[in-house]
């Protein structure tokens, strides 16, 4: 399987997933035009990944921006991880925030609570 990498834009997040590693990295602002062609080749990245998911998979998010259709797509990209402890694996979030961005740290505690996966909070 190979990686998958999206350059950054002012509008998309850098995106690494790293099959080896087992680690999904985003980062930047994500408030696409077309949000669905933007996250599908990710959603199915995902998909592909979960056959062959390494035993611990780790989510590190620093998004400093996430529009409300971005944020509808992140959370189905956390919920198919989810989906890894039924095959006895487990998918762990970093979620990075800056200190005085109380909406992008309560977006990460939503997530938290709606997918019931584990989060570390980590201030930037």
């Amino acid at each position: 399987m190979e990686k998958l990498l999206i350059e950054p834009t002012n509008y998309t997040p850098k995106v690494e997933f790293d099959p080896q590693s087992g680690i999904l990295f985003l980062e930047g602002k994500s408030l696409p035009e077309n949000v669905l062609s933007f996250y599908q080749p990710i959603l199915d990245w995902i998909e592909n990944y979960i056959v062959e998911a390494k035993n611990e998979t780790k989510v590190i998010c620093n998004l400093d921006y996430i529009n409300t259709t971005s944020s509808k797509l992140i959370l189905d990209i956390l919920i198919r991880l989810k989906k890894l402890e039924t095959q006895g694996k487990s998918a762990k979030v970093e979620w990075h925030y800056d200190e005085d961005d109380e909406d992008i740290k309560d977006t990460g505690i939503d997530y938290s609570d709606i997918v019931g996966m584990p989060f570390d909070f980590l201030p930037n």
